[in-house]
């Protein structure tokens, strides 16, 4: 399963050139595990994609990010999403 998760409440006091360091090298890490699908910035707030089978995995691997540990950011919301691809004819039943 793919889960949407948001990231809220952002403490910009509280992010340091090493935090910032350790959370990019940590979404790599992700990133290179294909644990990570896409991250970024909304307009409100910080979005991160995970490829996980199951929730309590997709809240595991968010409560490991650096941002998260140091209260950088609060965890948001969770969500599962299903990807629409062309694999899957977008969703489109045959």
């Amino acid at each position: 399963a793919t889960y949407f998760v948001e990231f809220q409440v952002f403490q910009e006091e509280l992010c340091t050139p090493e935090l910032l360091k350790a959370h990019v090298d940590h979404l790599k890490d992700l990133h290179r595990q294909k644990k990570l699908m896409f991250c970024g910035p909304c307009e409100d707030v910080l979005h991160f994609s995970s490829l996980c089978g199951i929730k309590t995995k997709a809240v595991d691997i968010v409560s490991k990010d650096p941002f998260i540990i140091s209260s950088v950011y609060q965890l948001g919301k969770i969500k599962e999403i299903r990807l629409a691809t062309p694999e899957n004819n977008f969703l489109l039943k045959k």
